[in-house]
Order: C-alpha cells, then structure tokens, then sequence
C-alpha cells in the first residue's frame, strides 16, 4: 500500500476501487444477490407455504430495500467521502433485518443467510458492532411472533423454528463477543502499524533463511526499489556479512551491526530478532536507526575534551596519549623521539600589570607563534597548562629540538609583545629540550623528566634560553655536564 493510499485511509477517505471503501461496487452486489435469493425462496416456498409465510409483505419488503440501496449507491458514489449516506445504508439494512426475520418462520431462515453475507461484505468493520446485536434482536422478536402466531397452528413447526432463532440468537451474541476482540486487537495493530509506518526509524523484516526485504514502513521502502531488495542492496555491505547478521540472529536470539547505507553513507545501527508467524516463515524483525549525528556529537564531545578552549591547541591529555603513541612507534622503529617543554618568562607579573584578559590575549599569540614556527607535519605541539607548551618531535636528536628551541625564542622576539616588568622589556620564554632512543627498559616518563629538568635549568640560569638534556642519569653526573644554549 503506497503512502498516499494510506493517507486517505486514515483521514476517511477512500478510492471506489478500493475494497475496503464503504462505496466499493462489492457492497451492494452482496446486498443485490442476497435480495434475489430471498425472492428466489419466497417464489418456491409461496405454494406450501402460503397460509404460514406472508409472501406480500417479503415482496414488498424485498422491493422497497432493493429500490433503497440502488438509490442511495448512486449517491454514494456521487459522494465518496460523505459518511452520513454511509450510515443510512447501514440503517437500511438494519431495519429491513429487523422486520423480515420474525416474518420467516422456515428453518432454513433466508434473511439469517443475507445478514451473514452482509456481516461479512462489512469486513468485520465497526458496523459489524450493529449487524450482530440487529441479528440477535431480530431472532429473539421472531421467537415471540411465531410463538404467538404459528404454535396454535402447527406446534412442530414453530419448535423447530423457535430452535433454529434460537440458535441464530445464541450465534449472534457469540459472534458480537468474537468480534469485540476482533476489533480491538485491530484496532492495536492499526495503532502500532500507523506508529511504525510514521517512525523516522527504519523497521521491516528479513525473510529468513534469504536476506531478502519482506514488510517494510515508508521510511524503508524509501530505500527499496524493487520487490527484490536486500539487506546488501540496501546496505553498502557484502552478502557474506548480511547471511552472518542472519545466522547470528537466529542462534542468539540478537544480533546488532552498524552498516552505512548504500546510497547515503549514512550510519545505520540495526537490530535483529527472530519472529514466528503462523505462516511458517522464519523472518527477522528489524530495527534500524540512524546513529551519524551520535557519532557526530560523540566525536565533538571527543574532540573539545582533547582540546584548550583558551588556544584551540591540544590539552595535556591528548598531549599524553600522544607521548604514548609516538614512543612506541619509536622504539619499534629504532628512531630519537625528540620533547620540548617551554614556560613563558615572568608571565605573574604580567598578569598583574595587565589583567587576565590580557593574559589570555598573550597566552594565545604565545601559542600562534609555536604553532606557526612548526615546520614538519609530524610535530605536535599542546598546552601543557597555565603558562606552559610541549612540543612532541618525533625522530628528532639533541640537536635538532635545540634548533626547533632557537627558532621558537626568535620568532616570540620578532613578534614584540611589550612587558615592562621583564628585563628584556617584552615577553620572553624559557625551553627545556630532551631526546631519547626509546627502549623496553623505561617509558616516555623519563623524557618528560629530563625536558622538565632542563627547562627548571632554562628558568634558574637567567630564562630567554634553550637548555638541552642529555641522555644521562642525573645522580651520575653533576649540573656542569649539561649543555646551554642560547
């Protein structure tokens, strides 16, 4: 059923050629056929029948309904979408129920035969809440007619027709009972159908063992352009993994997998369940949601706690798993991992003089000057915090992040931040630089702790300097042995 055909349905409207329609041709060719076997029983039963059965009183009864529902099926189909002729039809039968029952005293009861078809031709609809109680009604005035009428005259005839009313009373009632919950669970899966078919969520079943696409909502059929899709059309995955999805599903009892979808690119997250129908196909229930915009949200959540919201440079836990990466991948490849620590000079008392916003301001050209002095892509600079950077050079000996140390204090000196409180009389910056061949033996610990040691150095010996740690152990070798620079 398409969307506009649905549509339609749930705001009351309906095509003539839809079989559910209250003007579809099918509702009064029943109508039509059920008045003709009336006539028919009428006319063959006149000659046995004529002092028991009032043959005039059906006639007209039968004319007068059919000349009814031809007319008001006229109006109907003139008026599609009016409900209000729709009810008098369905009022038209009722009462021509309600008056020809008590008139058939035969146990083959006709009119019991033209209110069945009816109540089917109704589909089980809500109308069946009349037909029944009318059925039940009618029986029960036509056990006391022909108690009153027939008993005197023929008193095994009226027992067997009271049985047979009887009967239809107890059908009726049974069949209103039947119908209710009919009904009612209808009404539920109506509900969940029109909630799953309105879901921005993708909801259909796999036919198993296949990974073809069996019912489907709008959102999936969107997707689908022939009654052959399959999850591997669908989805930009092969049919390998659609069969493991399956087979999983079946043997677990669930199974989840997140696959873009074909056309898209977007992440779908889905989630498979068996179900058992009465028909006797295995299918899968399937569940899928787009997860993109969580990945998205969960990436920038991510990101911002890698980051320093003051200078946009990585913070001082990205800066440690980036240690870690980076002395691992060289230990393996026998290749120097080069650190570099700096600390911007008498930054308090510039504090103090300026303010903090201005202190912000300094900390963030500070930061534009180390990341614009970077030259090799595989440098990483983060702010280690407050007043303080590390850069991270990988491949890189003594000599190479003494040089990086240098180019980083011209480039600050060439920008020409003023401050009065530093001996220079702008703002300046101390570094302390470290390589190590990384090994099995000790961890980027001992990096961090020389080009730590060396920019405490920097700072003690007059700052505005570069001081470079050796690959020493500090307790074996006194200050002397350090090299300075700058």
């Amino acid at each position: 059923m398409n969307d506009q055909k649905m549509q339609s349905i749930r705001a009351g409207r309906h095509s003539p050629r839809d079989v559910l329609a209250p003007q579809h041709f099918s509702r009064f060719v029943v109508r039509y056929l059920s008045a003709g076997a009336i006539l028919a029983y009428v006319a063959l039963a006149e000659s046995t029948l004529s002092g028991v059965l009032p043959t005039k009183l059906v006639f007209l009864l039968i004319a007068a309904y059919v000349a009814t529902v031809a007319i008001l099926s006229v109006a109907i189909r003139d008026n599609p979408e009016s409900t209000k002729l729709f009810k008098i039809l369905i009022g038209v039968d009722l009462v021509t129920l309600l008056v020809g029952l008590p008139s058939d005293p035969l146990i083959s009861c006709p009119s019991m035969a033209i209110l069945i078809l009816v109540v089917l031709d109704a589909g089980f609809r809500s109308e069946g809440r009349m037909y029944l109680p009318a059925l039940a009604l009618a029986s029960l005035t036509g056990l006391i007619v022909i108690g009153l009428r027939a008993w005197a005259v023929d008193p095994g005839f009226a027992s067997g027709a009271a049985w047979t009313l009887g009967f239809s009373t107890f059908i009726s009632l049974y069949g209103y009972s039947l119908l209710e919950g009919h009904l009612q669970l209808r009404q539920r899966l109506s509900v969940f159908s029109q909630l799953a078919d309105d879901s921005d969520d993708l909801i259909f079943t796999v036919l198993s063992p296949d990974t073809h696409i069996g019912e489907a909502n709008s959102a999936t059929r969107l997707l689908t352009h022939d009654s052959e899709s399959s999850l591997e059309s669908i989805f930009a995955v092969r049919k390998a993994q659609a069969n493991l999805l399956v087979d999983e599903a079946l043997r677990k009892g669930q199974a989840v997998r997140q696959w873009p979808l074909a056309h898209t690119g977007a992440l779908i997250e889905i989630k498979a369940r068996p179900m058992f129908t009465d028909d006797g196909l295995r299918r899968l229930a399937c569940t899928g949601r787009d997860i993109s915009s969580h990945h998205q949200r969960a990436d920038k959540l991510l990101e911002q706690s890698r980051s320093d919201s003051l200078t946009g440079l990585p913070n001082r836990r990205a800066f440690d798993e980036k240690l870690e990466l980076e002395w691992r991948r060289m230990r393996r490849e026998q290749t120097q991992l080069g650190l570099i620590m700096l600390d911007i000079d008498h930054f308090k008392k510039y504090n103090d003089r300026y303010g903090h916003p201005e202190g912000d301001r300094a900390i963030q050209d500070v930061a534009e000057v180390v990341r614009d002095t970077l030259r090799r892509a595989g440098d990483f600079v983060a702010r280690y915090g407050g007043e303080e950077f590390v850069i991270v050079s990988p491949m890189s000996s003594l000599a190479d992040v003494k040089a990086l140390g240098n180019r980083l204090l011209n480039a600050l000196a060439e920008k020409q931040i003023q401050h009065p409180d530093s001996p220079t009389g702008r703002l300046t910056m101390s570094v302390g630089a470290a390589s190590l061949l990384p090994t099995s033996e000790q961890g980027p610990e001992r990096l961090l702790e020389q080009a730590d040691s060396a920019l405490y150095d920097a700072k003690k010996n007059g700052r505005n300097r570069v001081v470079v740690a050796r690959e020493i152990d500090a307790d074996m070798f006194s200050e002397d042995d350090f090299q300075y620079g700058g």
